[in-house]
């Protein structure tokens, strides 16, 4: 039910601070826990991007249905399971809900009703393809790879720490293996998903761009990221770039010379930094230490 796979990997060479960009599938409501982890930069499927058809088919072969129903209990951990007889009948009863949901979505679809509508009626069992990026994964790892997570979400973060622990040094960039190998970057140097089989064959500039379309595309699944042709990945980052869509433009980074946080990241800038125009220009950005200055020295 749950997937995860490291895109890439890349280590500050002045900090030694990694930077791991993950791709990952899960029921929409584990998703909605890792959206409380704020050290994340994340996008994610978008009920309003993927067709009904695709949707529902997708939902019906791959439900996201909980692997094994607990006993209630007070507080929010359950930590025993129900009975294999009631399992068994949990999972009717959940497949039950199913198949009338997509029958109503069916002819939701046939009323012609929008996308961002209908697919409203699929959302508890929807699963979400995700990428998600950062540089502080500790506190993920330590909350929800352990037994007090909900199961799945638990299985997700064991997958994903599993991963973070193999990866590799590759001082000299050969033998790359996306998901395992690491390489070391310098200030002029960036940290670009989706882009490292294409790294010989575009510009600095195209490859930047192409890596944020990439990042963008997960909005319509995962399948297909391969398949867009390089010109059209330019069009959408333009296309982003010029409707203010930033937050596929986090998932690219250079190194930082000094251990700082910068937004959500520790030593690593954000593609986003250079190119946001905020809409607001009377508010003035200032740091974190600036910030504390001014609250502890207030009237």
């Amino acid at each position: 039910m749950v997937e995860s796979k490291i895109i890439l990997a890349s280590k500050n060479a002045y900090t030694e601070k990694l930077i791991v960009t993950y791709q990952i599938k899960c029921p929409v409501w584990v998703w909605y826990d890792i959206l409380t982890h704020r050290a994340f930069s994340r996008n994610a499927s978008s009920t309003r991007a993927i067709p009904c058809a695709t949707i529902r088919e997708r939902t019906l072969h791959h439900p996201g249905i909980p692997s094994t129903f607990m006993k209630a209990q007070k507080g929010m951990e359950a930590n025993e399971p129900l009975s294999e007889d009631l399992q068994n009948k949990s999972k009717e009863l959940f497949n039950l809900v199913l198949n009338g949901l997509v029958s109503c979505h069916s002819d939701a679809e046939q009323l012609g009703m929008s996308k961002q509508d209908a697919n409203v009626l699929l959302l508890p069992f929807i699963q979400f393809d995700a990428i998600i990026t950062s540089t502080d994964w500790e506190n993920f790892f330590y909350l929800r790879n352990n037994n007090a997570a909900k199961p799945e979400l638990h299985i997700l973060a064991d997958k994903m720490q599993s991963q973070y622990n193999k990866i590799i040094m590759d001082e000299n960039r050969d033998n790359l293996h996306a998901g395992y190998n690491c390489w070391k970057l310098e200030s002029d140097e960036w940290h670009m998903p989706y882009t490292n089989e294409i790294a010989n064959q575009v510009d600095f500039e195209t490859r930047q761009k192409i890596s944020v379309a990439k990042c963008a595309r997960v909005s319509y699944g995962t399948e297909n990221l391969s398949k867009v042709s390089i010109n059209k990945d330019i069009e959408l980052h333009d296309r982003l770039l010029a409707s203010g869509h930033y937050s596929p433009f986090e998932h690219i980074a250079t190194p930082l010379v000094s251990k700082v946080k910068v937004d959500n990241f520790n030593s690593w800038l954000q593609y986003r930094a250079f190119v946001e125009t905020p809409k607001d220009q009377s508010y003035k950005p200032i740091t974190r230490e600036q910030a504390l200055i001014i609250y502890f020295n207030q009237p």
